[in-house]
């Protein structure tokens, strides 16, 4: 049993050292890799074994109280049925003294062979006292022994389950890591997401900015059609109108969106930019739009009405189709 406790100690000794390196490695405030995710649940494992194997230590040794337990009750049984059969050896020979006949009695109690007869007997009194104290003592040192044991057991059945708390710890922390990894993962996907988003928003500016400059050309073709002012007017507000919804559904998608603060300030700084170009985009409306009227009214005084109506359903014609291929998205 002695070997056993020094063998089941030095064994939690070890376990407790790979328990705390184990937890000096979760400390480190780094994420995990997958590969390293992998180690970290087949350390868990081998932990997981290592209590199934003290889990065994542990039994054995309860089977080996078990028996210290059952041997003391058979020695204290056996110790019960002696003192039983030397008190009725006792009694015996108290009833065969008193049984003797008269002139036997009084021989008996005569001279020296009363003296001898207690000297006996006082003899075999201490034998059983002395007996009795002995078993008294091996009935002690079993009780210390098994008090012992019982101590011990305890500490194991601590050291257990501080062992076991530990490993729920470290696999609680294990699927932490996983969760953050996955969310990782995500904001990552998500922010990938983000970024071609605004590449589209870019590319869509750019094909919005060359779908203008072909509207001012035209535009300055047109000039002398002032019939077509409006029109103009109205398409430059359709491509605004569409151009502030694309910008809205873009917001309302990277608000959905929650990013790393370091990424926010890059956005922001995009949507300034994308911002001012619209705002560069108003004022070319107003400048167009006193550009077109300044013409329109020049064109008025130059020529007449008739070739004016002439030109203006032609013209009319080709910006309609130019129109219709400008919005076509690229």
């Amino acid at each position: 049993t002695t070997n056993v406790h020094e063998e089941i100690k030095d064994q939690l000794t070890e376990f407790e050292q790979r328990v705390k390196l184990s937890k000096a490695a979760l400390q480190q405030k780094v994420v995990m890799t997958s590969s390293e995710y992998e180690t970290q649940v087949h350390l868990i494992q081998e932990m997981l074994s290592e209590r199934q194997r003290f889990d065994s230590k542990y039994d054995l040794l309860s089977e080996q109280y078990r028996a210290a337990k059952q041997n003391e009750q058979l020695l204290q049984r056996n110790f019960d049925e002696q003192m039983q059969t030397e008190k009725q050896f006792l009694r015996s020979i108290e009833n065969e003294l008193f049984q003797l006949p008269d002139e036997y009695k009084v021989k008996l109690l005569s001279k020296d062979d009363l003296l001898e007869q207690i000297q006996k007997l006082n003899k075999y009194i201490q034998n059983v006292k002395s007996q009795s104290q002995i078993a008294q003592l091996i009935v002690q040192e079993k009780a210390q022994t098994i008090q012992n044991l019982n101590t011990e057991i305890q500490q194991l059945n601590d050291q257990l389950q501080k062992s076991f708390d530990l490993v729920k710890e470290k696999t609680d922390q294990s699927s932490n890591m996983a969760l953050q990894i996955s969310q990782q993962e995500e904001n990552a996907n998500r922010l990938q997401r983000v970024e071609q988003n605004y590449q589209k928003l870019v590319q869509l500016n750019g094909d919005y900015l060359i779908q203008i400059t072909q509207l001012q050309k035209e535009v300055q073709q047109k000039t002398r059609q002032t019939v077509l002012e409006k029109q103009i007017t109205e398409d430059i507000k359709a491509i605004n109108i569409k151009l502030r919804e694309e910008i809205q559904e873009l917001n309302q998608k990277i608000k959905e969106i929650q990013v790393d603060n370091s990424k926010y300030d890059e956005f922001k700084h995009k949507e300034n930019i994308y911002l001012k170009q619209i705002e560069d985009l108003h004022r070319w409306e107003e400048t167009h739009k006193q550009i077109i009227a300044a013409q329109g009214e020049e064109l008025i005084k130059s020529q007449s009405g008739k070739n004016n109506a002439t030109k203006t359903v032609k013209h009319s014609k080709n910006f309609d189709l130019s129109m219709k291929q400008s919005s076509t998205p690229s």
